[in-house]
């Protein structure tokens, strides 16, 4: 054994660098690492940090469209014609106004720069959360920690913000024009205001299942895209693959527990598709990969 090994390893919780591509052989750990644990709380809170935003969407939309809708109607039901169909030519300007005021609300409700700020203490958390999952896994296994060199992680993390306030940015651009036509529809068919507010309302309910489903898929292909990468830069080429072991486990990833892959190719998550990937890139993905360092081989 080296001199630098032996220093390291009378070391309590020593940190070392191991070198790209190559590991040296270390003190045996505890056993096995166990799975990384999926950083919940950190879900749960970008989940509410979404719904709180698909709320204020919702209370605009109120204040300015839904309370304009009784006036509007009632001006249509006057220009009723004898064949009893409602003639919007005269209020559809009335119509535009009012969804230019509520897409001018929700663009400042979604601005990039009220958005960034959330998505980015998100990243760096899930990040620090992995690293640490990540630290109690070689121990496990080495008996030591290790420090991850990873100058790609700066531009890694920022990426994912920049499609993270994408896909947030969105939710009201695919909304304004789901309203825009129930409303139009609505006031051509004569439809109650208490109906066409009741629909659209229900459209914000899709769009709360919709933050909810990114805040879990987008946490969970950052933290195993994390795991890939900084695995990687310490010389892991190989992992064991772990689910969840419950009943929400999908049977393609089912078994694949226990398996040996390689990072260089995913396995087939689905054979009826033939679709691959590794743990937590599938959609909501639960599954881990759990390291093979090099004298663990």
């Amino acid at each position: 054994m080296t001199d630098l090994a032996t220093q390291l390893l009378q070391q309590s919780r020593a940190q070392i660098t191991l070198p790209v591509g190559r590991m040296r052989r270390r003190r045996r750990g505890r056993g096995r690492a166990r799975p990384q644990r999926h950083p919940t709380a950190l879900t749960l809170q970008y989940a509410q940090a979404l719904r709180q935003l698909v709320d204020g969407m919702q209370k605009a939309t109120e204040q300015v469209l839904l309370e304009q809708l009784p006036t509007i109607i009632a001006q249509a039901r006057a220009q009723r014609p004898d064949a009893g169909h409602i003639r919007v030519d005269d209020i559809d300007q009335q119509i535009e106004d009012a969804f230019s005021a509520l897409r001018r609300v929700l663009g400042r409700l979604s601005n990039v720069e009220v958005l960034r700020p959330l998505v980015d203490r998100l990243a760096a958390r899930v990040a620090d959360w992995q690293m640490g999952e990540l630290q109690v896994q070689a121990e496990a296994q080495l008996g030591v920690n290790i420090f991850v060199r990873q100058p790609w992680l700066a531009d890694h993390l920022k990426a994912f913000s920049r499609d993270n306030v994408a896909l947030i940015r969105s939710i009201p651009e695919t909304l304004l024009p789901q309203m825009e036509s129930i409303v139009q529809r609505g006031i051509r068919d004569g439809t109650r205001v208490e109906v066409l507010a009741r629909d659209v309302r229900e459209r914000f309910k899709v769009s709360q299942s919709r933050a909810k489903l990114i805040a879990r898929d987008q946490v969970g292909k950052l933290h195993g895209e994390l795991n890939e990468l900084r695995q990687k830069s310490v010389g892991v080429t190989e992992y064991d693959w772990d689910t969840s072991r419950d009943e929400r486990v999908r049977p393609g990833h089912a078994a694949l527990r226990g398996t040996r892959q390689s990072w260089d190719k995913p396995p087939v998550v689905d054979p009826r598709t033939g679709r691959r990937a590794h743990p937590k890139r599938d959609f909501q993905c639960r599954c881990d990969a759990i390291p093979v360092f090099p004298d663990d081989a």
